[in-house]
């Protein structure tokens, strides 16, 4: 009678299973980041595409009406005096609303204002403020379509959508020469109607539309990037600082929760209205030059560098190494 002999298994020891925890571990370490910045590039590409759809839209509306759209219908803090006047004073827009039509956002636009007009309200309670345009959303802002809701009507849109994408006004604050924006040297501002051919520095060497940050709902009364109720600039910004400024931005109110990547100070509706260009994106911000071209601006760029490229006719030369 032959005996079958059955060689016992032994299960892993103490040490052997270590290793493997190590090993997985440092796998995963490694994988992370590197899922990581797959998700950063992806999102980065998104915003480059959304820029440039913006830019499309922006020349698109000059080819229209031979000039650029005001940066918004009032003056800073100041009711609005422009056309169409049968609308007015609910027309406290910019620039992103006008140049809906031209990123198949139109009926959008003709439905707030329509709700606007009927309400007699400054749209601030209008569920169509709360649409959300995806072209105007960062992917690597976390807090991006934001649409707060507040005052005490049940279920009405608050402040609307904000958006991630503000247009050049200034090289200084909004306010600097007549108080109220309206001279200021960009090319979106206060009841601006810059001509592309009036961008004597160069449409390459001008800034048209970059990044900027929102708030989370619930943090309080950040009115930065909103579109539908512009009061202080709110879809603007200045060169007067660097990309990803520590300097805080000067704004109508601020939330009541800090941001840190979009630090605030409250001034009202009084003077020195200032916005700087943010975003997530590891190393600086991207932005849209007044010739449509997208371009990512480091962190590192010279404060000089980036001031000039805030200002349409200053003269002097840009020097554009550092941009990619």
């Amino acid at each position: 009678m032959e005996r079958v002999w059955k060689r016992s298994r032994s299960a892993f020891t103490l040490i052997e299973l270590l290793v493997v925890i190590a090993i997985i571990a440092i796998l995963i370490a490694l994988l992370v980041p590197a899922v990581q910045k797959v998700r950063d590039a992806a999102a980065r590409t998104q915003c480059v595409n959304n820029l440039k759809q913006i830019g499309l839209a922006l020349h698109a509306y000059h080819d229209v009406y031979k000039v650029l759209p005001m940066g918004q219908f009032n003056k800073l803090h100041t009711e609005p005096t422009v056309p169409p006047a049968n609308l007015a004073p609910y027309e406290r827009i910019g620039w992103a609303a006008l140049v809906m039509p031209y990123i198949e956002q139109g009926q959008l636009l003709d439905k707030v204002r329509a709700d606007a007009k009927a309400n007699n309200n400054y749209t601030l309670f209008q569920q169509s403020c709360a649409n959300v345009v995806p072209a105007y959303i960062c992917p690597s802002d976390p807090n991006g379509g934001r649409t707060p809701g507040v005052g005490n009507v049940a279920g009405n849109a608050g402040e609307g959508f904000h958006m991630n994408y503000v247009g050049c006004a200034a090289s200084t604050i909004f306010s600097a020469g007549s108080g109220d924006g309206t001279d200021d040297n960009g090319v979106l501002f206060p009841m601006s109607k810059t001509k592309l051919t009036g961008i004597t520095d160069g449409t390459s060497n001008q800034l048209l539309v970059c990044e900027t940050l929102v708030s989370p709902v619930g943090a309080g009364d950040d009115r930065r990037g909103r579109i539908w109720n512009c009061w202080q600039g709110e879809t603007l910004f200045s060169t007067v600082y660097p990309p990803n400024t520590t300097t805080a931005d000067s704004c109508f109110s601020c939330p009541t929760t800090a941001n840190p990547k979009a630090p605030c100070v409250a001034i009202g509706s009084g003077a020195g209205a200032v916005q700087s260009a943010r975003a997530y994106h590891t190393g600086g911000v991207n932005a849209c030059f007044a010739d449509g071209a997208v371009r990512f601006i480091p962190n590192s760029i010279t404060p000089a560098t980036w001031n000039l490229l805030g200002s349409r006719s200053d003269g002097n030369p840009v020097d554009l190494s550092s941009i990619q």
